[in-house]
Formats: C-alpha cells, sequence, structure tokens
C-alpha cells in the first residue's frame, strides 16, 4: 500500500483496520496477516475521523481548515456499507 499522507484517522472492529487521512486517502488494513488495501475516494478534502456504526455504515468525515482566515470553512460527511467481512 505505500506510504499513507497525513494518516489522521483509524477505526477498527475486530483484525480490520479502516484508516483515513489527507487528499482523500483511505485504506483497510487486516491487522492479523498486514495485508493493506488502498481504497480510493474522489475527494480532495483532507479526512479527519472515521467511524463504523453499530448498524453497520463506515463514516468519514473530514475538510480543509486552510482555506482561508474567514472561510467559507466546508466540510463532507462520506458513508458507505460495511461489508460482513469489516
Amino acid at each position: 500500500m505505500g506510504n499513507f499522507p497525513g494518516l489522521n484517522g483509524v477505526w477498527l472492529r475486530g483484525d480490520i483496520v479502516h484508516v483515513v487521512g489527507n487528499l482523500g486517502t483511505a485504506g483497510i488494513v487486516d491487522f492479523t496477516t498486514g495485508a493493506a488495501t488502498r481504497v480510493w475516494i474522489d475527494t480532495p478534502v483532507n479526512l479527519h475521523a472515521i467511524y463504523g456504526s453499530p448498524d453497520g455504515i463506515l463514516i468519514a468525515v473530514g475538510g480543509n481548515f486552510f482555506t482561508g482566515k474567514k472561510g467559507p470553512f466546508t466540510g463532507e460527511i462520506l458513508t458507505r456499507p460495511l461489508e460482513s467481512s469489516e
């Protein structure tokens, strides 16, 4: 998978780790085997956090804080269903 630019958020369920970072960087890592998969997200924003809900939804949030001192400050909320293997 290589390096992650600005890794910011981590969430895990069991041995599966979801990570997010700058410029829409995301990935899934199997903690037991070390196998890593890069997930391509079509967004230019920095992702700051990731969370899996009890009802099976993966949620990542982010935005760019340095777009200007007075804003506008915008962000994104990205969601998708969790697979049973995640």
